[in-house]
């Protein structure tokens, strides 16, 4: 009953068979019903069975209906089959020749299931698994047993691991028929490819292997084999990007705070602990996230001033390459640079004969366009005003290039009041607007003076007209001396006579200083010293700051005249 297949003539069950045989014979003695029944494994080995052709020869197993004789006998011990009799009466009368019956009762299913690959590129183990990589197709090879029947048929799928790529192809069910594997003994073999089509980019793999082995009775084993096979020829890829530098000048990028790197990999198969990130030659700390099951993205961040060259290298496990990437040169620069001015000192008064001085500017990534000093000098011209004039410092030098630069003067040859600024950036942005000078301060504005000539002496309207005049009946007016110098004046004395006047009593003095001109001191001499009739001269002594001392009537300022109150006599003789 029940016939599974009928290969080559032979029927093939998966369940015992039960057979009746049926004589109708007058005369009828078991012994001459004489059976054989043949039981063969796969190999054509003998299967211990029931004697069949014992119990077909015994009379007491056979049932009498009339001249009818009937017996029963099961094949419930899994073999290759074949049962034939022959039957001869005692008149010796012979049966009609019997076809012999071939079949195969089969209740195991196949044993001893394998599967093995083609070499890889390599092998991991992770939690037990075991990874393949390969980047061509993997020959799967698969093998099982059956003892009685054979294999019939394999039926295989590669199966695509939960969470991967798109690009995985998958197979659910193809069948692999006997013609096409090979057999020797109990064993069957035979072998697919992973993936079944041509190789390409929409075909990859990552996954694992699943089939069941039949045979000619139906019965089956399933085999699902932990192994993870991946197969990809297809290289990653990567864009590698930064935060906006300041400015890109000469293929470099220069940055003023930190650099922040974005790697991002397409690749399918993907494994952030393969991927290697240098900065100069040392490697660094990346933190991957999966964008997708493609694409992934690594960060980091360069926070150390310096000079970076990044590199990104990476092969995956199924030695397909990446193009390296090797950065431009990432400057990182947060300092700000320094200017540096040797031989001034801040509000200083000086009288060399010879005075110069040199900037220096200084940094690691100097833009040298930016290195723009401005000195400024307030002159006295011959007709007492004052102008503002910047002085040239000549051309720019030099002493390493991006790093050190500088002007030099060799000499201010004008009594002046002098203003230095300077302003400077470096390729990072960093702004400096100081001055540094010796005494280890900086300044936003440096002045100083030369002030070789000393002070200068002049009058007001009224004492000119005085002093012109010379002999006066009296004196209208306070005599008002005016002094001026590069440099305010600060130590001095009126002498009335060649006797020092009080001041506060017998004169005052007020400081001018106003920007955009020289210092100004006025002397302002009370005219009451002058009430009685008597020769007068007036003289200021003073000292500035570049200690100086400066005589008023050494300065060409005479300051005298004479009180006459007494009329002439006129004497008539004769």
């Amino acid at each position: 009953e029940k016939i599974i297949h009928t290969i080559d003539g032979r029927d093939y069950f998966d369940a015992e068979q039960t057979a009746t045989i049926t004589v109708k014979e007058h005369n009828f003695r078991a012994d001459d019903f004489v059976a054989t029944v043949v039981a063969q494994d796969i190999v054509k080995a003998d299967v211990n069975v029931e004697d069949f052709k014992a119990t077909l020869s015994d009379d007491s197993k056979w049932t009498k209906n009339g001249n009818t004789y009937t017996i029963t006998i099961k094949y419930s011990v899994d073999a290759n089959y074949s049962f034939d009799y022959e039957y001869e009466d005692l008149a010796q009368n012979t049966a009609a020749a019997y076809d012999e019956d071939i079949f195969t009762v089969d209740k195991t299913a196949p044993k001893n299931l394998t599967v093995s690959y083609s070499q890889s590129v390599a092998d991991k183990i992770l939690e037990t698994i075991t990874f393949g990589y390969y980047n061509a197709k993997v020959t799967v090879t698969i093998t099982a047993e059956d003892d009685t029947a054979g294999i019939h048929r394999f039926e295989y799928a590669y199966l695509k691991s939960e969470g991967v790529s798109s690009v995985n192809a998958e197979l659910l069910k193809a069948a692999i028929e006997e013609a096409a594997f090979t057999v020797e003994g109990n064993k069957s073999t035979a072998t697919f490819e992973i993936p079944k089509d041509v190789l390409k980019s929409e075909n990859q793999f990552n996954g694992t292997v699943k089939f069941v082995a039949f045979d000619r009775s139906e019965n089956n084993t399933e085999k699902a084999d932990t192994r993870r096979v991946i197969v990809d020829n297809i290289a990653p890829t990567a864009t590698i990007t930064y935060n906006e530098p300041v400015q890109k000048a000469n293929d470099i990028f220069y940055y003023a705070g930190n650099i922040d790197a974005k790697i991002v990999i397409n690749e399918a198969n993907f494994y952030s602990e393969d991927v290697v990130v240098k900065v100069n030659d040392k490697e660094v700390a990346v933190k991957w996230v999966d964008d997708s099951v493609d694409v992934h993205t690594g960060t980091f961040t360069l926070t150390e001033d310096g000079d970076y060259i990044v590199t990104v290298e990476y092969k995956d496990r199924s030695a397909n390459e990446m193009t390296k990437y090797t950065s431009n040169r990432l400057t990182l620069d947060t300092k700000a640079p320094t200017i540096n001015v040797s031989n001034i000192k801040i509000n200083s008064a000086n009288k060399d004969e010879k005075y110069g001085f040199t900037i220096t500017a200084n940094d690691i990534n100097l833009d040298a366009t930016s290195f723009k000093p401005v000195l400024t000098a307030t002159i006295r011209n011959e007709d007492g005003s004052y102008g503002t004039k910047t002085v040239s410092l000549g051309e720019m030098k030099t002493v390493e290039a991006g790093k050190t630069y500088t002007f030099t003067v060799d000499n201010l040859e004008d009594d002046a009041v002098y203003s230095l600024v300077c302003t400077l950036k470096d390729m990072s942005g960093n702004a400096y607007s100081k001055v540094a000078l010796s005494d280890g301060k900086e300044y936003e504005e440096v002045r100083f003076s030369i002030n070789r000539n000393g002070s200068t002496f002049a009058v007001d309207k009224n004492t000119d007209t005085l002093v012109n005049q010379y002999y006066v009946y009296s004196v209208d007016e306070d005599v008002v001396i005016e002094e001026v110098n590069v440099d305010p004046v600060e130590t001095y004395v009126v002498k009335l006579n060649g006797e020092a006047l009080t001041e506060g009593t017998d004169y005052t003095s007020t400081l001018s200083d106003k920007a955009g001109e020289w210092s100004k001191r006025t002397y302002v001499i009370s005219k009451e010293l002058f009430k009685s009739e008597g020769e007068y001269s007036i003289v200021v002594e003073s000292t500035d700051k570049a200690e100086t001392t400066a005589y008023s009537d050494v300065k060409n300022l005479n300051v005298s005249f004479v009180v006459d109150q007494t009329a002439p006599v006129l004497t008539i003789s004769g």
